[in-house]
């Protein structure tokens, strides 16, 4: 075993925390001071695209309060679902959070999408991965929900609505009722929503107010998620 004065030999170069040092024939692989970083550290934060002209790109968001991307397997299962409509859509993601669901209808061919998302925070995160990626074809507005949807008159309407708030909001039933009286949305909008198992109940309630179609429901542990058709 070599002894700890040979690893204090000259550096001949490094490999992430490993310093190579020779001492004749002899050659040692030395730890270095830096902490290591765990695959999970790697890894924290981000979100992976699923498919698309970004596939497999990954986007970062901060620490945020009820901030909790839509997981891969609820996204991809979310966009099979929703395959036929969302080439050329214009989208709204009304509570963009990391803005993933955005980002990946932009990658599957989204001709628009609107960002809204009343934490500044957030609104800078889904900027910075929209320049990451080179994507010009969206715009983040930060706004508190309703007071967003009470002022805005849309040029064109939405095909396709995300609904994913934090799960201790008590947002969501308000923001279906005023969506139920809004004209952004056209003839045949799919609103996607989002929302903790025990708000099922009301969640059905309130679509079936708007005169939602149910086309889809899943569960997923504490997750439900649900697809739903505007009918005019």
């Amino acid at each position: 075993m070599a002894d700890k004065k040979a690893c204090e030999g000259p550096m001949r170069r490094q490999r992430g925390r490993y310093a190579i040092t020779t001492h004749g024939r002899l050659v040692l692989h030395c730890l270095l001071s830096a902490p290591s970083m765990s695959k999970s550290d790697k890894s924290k934060n981000k979100v992976r695209i699923i498919a698309g002209s970004h596939r497999s790109r990954l986007i970062s968001f901060s620490d945020r309060p009820g901030l909790r991307p839509t997981g891969d397997r609820v996204r991809e299962t979310l966009f099979n679902w929703l395959q036929l409509d969302i080439a050329g859509a214009r989208c709204l993601d009304l509570f963009a959070g990391s803005g993933i669901l955005g980002i990946e209808s932009l990658s599957r061919g989204a001709s628009w999408v609107d960002f809204v998302d009343a934490d500044r925070r957030v609104c800078q995160d889904v900027d910075s991965n929209l320049k990451l990626l080179g994507i010009t074809n969206a715009s983040i507005v930060c706004s508190d929900a309703l007071s967003w949807l009470a002022s805005h008159t849309a040029s064109d309407a939405y095909d396709v609505v995300f609904l994913d708030p934090p799960f201790d909001s008590e947002q969501l039933e308000k923001i279906m009722d005023a969506l139920k009286h809004t004209d952004s949305l056209s003839e045949h909008c799919k609103i996607y929503v989002e929302c903790n198992r025990q708000q099922d109940a009301s969640v059905v309630e309130s679509a079936t107010a708007a005169n939602w179609q149910q086309l889809k429901l899943k569960r997923a542990g504490e997750v439900s998620f649900m697809l739903y058709q505007r009918d005019k």
